[in-house]
C-alpha cells in the first residue's frame, strides 16, 4: 500500500498567508524635507502603530527607493536636582509602613497605646535617584535615621544643621526618619522639606501620550513601549485632592499601585518602574484625562542620498531596523524635517488622518485564514472520497 501524505490545514494556511504583504501598515508615513540630513522626534504614529524599543521592523528609503541607514536613540533631559518629598509624622511607639497605595502610613504594636502625639518625621525619598546629603525645611533635628525598607534603621548618622538645612554624607536614600528636639504641637502639621540631590542627573526624556478610556474608568494603553511615568493632565485635577494611579495585565489580574500624588504638589509627576500593563485606573475617578509617558526617541538619518520624500514602513517582522550606533551619529545637528504625512501605499494624495493599518490587516488576515481553511477542508473531502 502507498501511503500519500496529505497536506494538513495548518501548512495550507500558512502558504496562503506568505502572499501576505509583511508590511503591517496600508499607509505609510512621507517625510518631506530639503535638508540632506535629518535628527528629529521619532512621530507619535510610530508608537501607535507599534513601535517597539529597538524599532527592529522600521524600514526607512529615500526618494529612489534605497534603504537608508539611520539610528533611533533614547533622548536624555535635564532633572531637577532638588523636589519636595512626602514627610508624615509618627506617633510614639507606632511603625512606619506603606499602604495599600504605596504611600507613608502608620500602624500600633499589638497591645500598645494609640497615641496620637508625634514624636518623629519619616521622610519618602524614592522619587530621588541619585545621592542625597542636604534637606531643606527641617526645624532643629537631635536625630537622624535611615532604612531602605522602613523595617530595618540604621543607626544615628552624622550631621550638620545651619538653620533649617540640614547635611550629611550623601548617599542614594528611599527613607529618612527624624526626631526633633522639641516635640511638635498637637495639631502641627509636618514640615515642607526639599530634598536636594548632589548632583544633576540626565533622565530619560518622556514622550507624553493620553490613552483611550473606557465605560469602567479604565485607560488602555495599547502602546509597546513600556511606561514609566505619569500625570493628570488638567490643573484643576492636580490640585482638587489627592490622586493614585493602579495597573493591570487584564480582567484575572489584581491592581497593582504605581504611586500617589498630593493635592497641590509641587511635583504632580509619579515616576515608577518601567511596566507594560495595557490597563489603568486613576482614584478619584472623576479626573479629566490622565496621561501616560514611555521613552521618548529621535531618529538620526545622517546621508539622505537621493532627493524627494522619504518614505518610512513598520514592518510586523524584524529585519531591518537601526544599522547606525548612537554614538557615532551624536554630533549630528538637530533638523527636522518640513512636514512629515501619512499617505496611501497606493496612492500620492495625502492623507490627515491616522492609519487605520491595523484595521485593514486585521480584516484581510481574517478573510485569508477562512479562505484557507475552506480550501483545506475541500481538498481533504476529496481525498477522502477517493
Amino acid at each position: 500500500m502507498v501511503h500519500r501524505r496529505r497536506p494538513t490545514k495548518p501548512r495550507l494556511i500558512l502558504l496562503t498567508l506568505g502572499i501576505v504583504s509583511p508590511c503591517l501598515w496600508a499607509n505609510q508615513l512621507e517625510v518631506h524635507s530639503t535638508h540632506s540630513a535629518l535628527r528629529f522626534e521619532v512621530p507619535d504614529l510610530l508608537y501607535q502603530a507599534g513601535a517597539t524599543a529597538d524599532f527592529a521592523g522600521l524600514q526607512i528609503v529615500d526618494g529612489a527607493g534605497q534603504n537608508l541607514a539611520y539610528a533611533v536613540c533614547a533622548e536624555r533631559e535635564q532633572r531637577r536636582a532638588q523636589a519636595a518629598v512626602p514627610v508624615m509624622g509618627l506617633p510614639d511607639l507606632a511603625r512606619p509602613q506603606l499602604d495599600a497605595d504605596n504611600a507613608l502610613s502608620y500602624s500600633h504594636p499589638a497591645g500598645a497605646g494609640s497615641t496620637q502625639s508625634v514624636v518623629e518625621w519619616v521622610l519618602d525619598l524614592r522619587q530621588l535617584e541619585g545621592a542625597t546629603g542636604t534637606l531643606m525645611g527641617l526645624p532643629p533635628i537631635a536625630e537622624l535615621r535611615i532604612s531602605p525598607n522602613l523595617q530595618q534603621w540604621s543607626a544615628a548618622l552624622e550631621f550638620q544643621q545651619n538653620g533649617e538645612t540640614l547635611s550629611f554624607e550623601p548617599r542614594p536614600l528611599s527613607f529618612v526618619r527624624v526626631r526633633p528636639q522639641s516635640a511638635p504641637a498637637g495639631n502641627q502639621p509636618p514640615p515642607t522639606v526639599i530634598a536636594v540631590e548632589e548632583q544633576q542627573r540626565q533622565a530619560r526624556a518622556i514622550h507624553w501620550f493620553e490613552p483611550p478610556r473606557n465605560a469602567q474608568d479604565h485607560y488602555l494603553n495599547p502602546r509597546r513601549l513600556p511606561i514609566f511615568a505619569a500625570r493628570l493632565k488638567t490643573e484643576r485635577d492636580i490640585a482638587s485632592a489627592d490622586w493614585t494611579l493602579q495597573s493591570r495585565q487584564g480582567e484575572w489580574d489584581a491592581w497593582k499601585p504605581r504611586g500617589r500624588v498630593s493635592a497641590g504638589s509641587q511635583s504632580p509627576l509619579l515616576r515608577f518602574s518601567a511596566v507594560t500593563d495595557p490597563q489603568w485606573r486613576v482614584g478619584p475617578h472623576d479626573t479629566d484625562a490622565l496621561e501616560l509617558g514611555h521613552a521618548r526617541y529621535e531618529l538620526r538619518i545622517p546621508d539622505i542620498a537621493h532627493s524627494g520624500p522619504l518614505r518610512m514602513l513598520l514592518h510586523k517582522r524584524g529585519g531591518f531596523g537601526p544599522s547606525l550606533s548612537c554614538r557615532s551619529t551624536e554630533n549630528l545637528p538637530i533638523q527636522a524635517p518640513e512636514r512629515i504625512e501619512v499617505v496611501d501605499e497606493d496612492s500620492a494624495t495625502a492623507q490627515t488622518t491616522q492609519p487605520n493599518n491595523l484595521r485593514n490587516g486585521f480584516l484581510l488576515l481574517v478573510m485569508v485564514v477562512i479562505g484557507a481553511g475552506l480550501i483545506a477542508r475541500r481538498f481533504l473531502l476529496r481525498r477522502q472520497g477517493r
